[in-house]
């Protein structure tokens, strides 16, 4: 548990000091999009680490994208108006982006099946009747946000900490300790 401690300890420093994957948590996701990730993942009947995983990667994925935007656009054009465009941009692809987060840790996790294209197209059907997406959208989408975040995913959730603090603590064999746990943190997210 030590050992751990000290690995995290020391990779968040090394984040910090080169500036990469350094970002405010939960700053990107709005409640609503928060709520709507929530309802994927229970509609799918995804593990808790599945969700959390996808819900992490999301948040990851929008710091980033959102920066690397406001770099380039905003910089050679620092007005109202390219910043509304910055925004309209991105609201316009939180949808697919976060499905192609949930399609990211399908992946990533063993146990969970793996999230087909026709499934994330019937998903997106149901929850944005206005717009059309395709698979090469689809496809273009889960290419981008792996890419924006370096191809890299995160493999501790809260999730985890929770699992190795209850460990810890010996409270993980007691009956729907976990559990009690999962809504605790569940109420957590969406209190963002």
């Amino acid at each position: 548990m030590e050992h751990l401690q000290q690995t995290m300890r020391k990779q968040e420093q090394e984040q910090i000091v080169n500036a990469t994957d350094f970002a405010m948590p939960f700053i990107a996701i709005p409640a609503s999009t928060m709520t709507a990730a929530f309802k994927i993942a229970e509609y799918l009947e995804l593990e808790p680490n599945v969700k959390y995983m996808a819900i992490e990667l999301y948040d990851r994925f929008m710091c980033k994208h959102f920066w690397e935007l406001f770099k380039t656009e905003f910089a050679n054009d620092p007005s109202e108006a390219s910043w509304f465009k910055i925004c309209k941009k991105i609201s316009n692809q939180t949808k697919l982006n976060l499905m192609s987060c949930f399609q990211l840790a399908c992946k990533m996790d063993s146990h969970s099946n793996i999230l087909g294209i026709p499934q994330i197209l019937n998903i997106l059907y149901l929850i944005d009747k206005e717009s059309e997406y395709t698979r090469n959208m689809i496809s273009f989408s889960e290419i981008k946000v792996f890419k924006t975040v370096g191809f890299t995913m995160p493999l501790y959730t809260p999730l985890h900490c929770i699992e190795i603090l209850l460990a810890a603590t010996g409270l993980g064999e007691t009956p729907n300790t976990f559990n009690i746990s999962i809504d605790l943190l569940d109420l957590a997210y969406l209190k963002v």
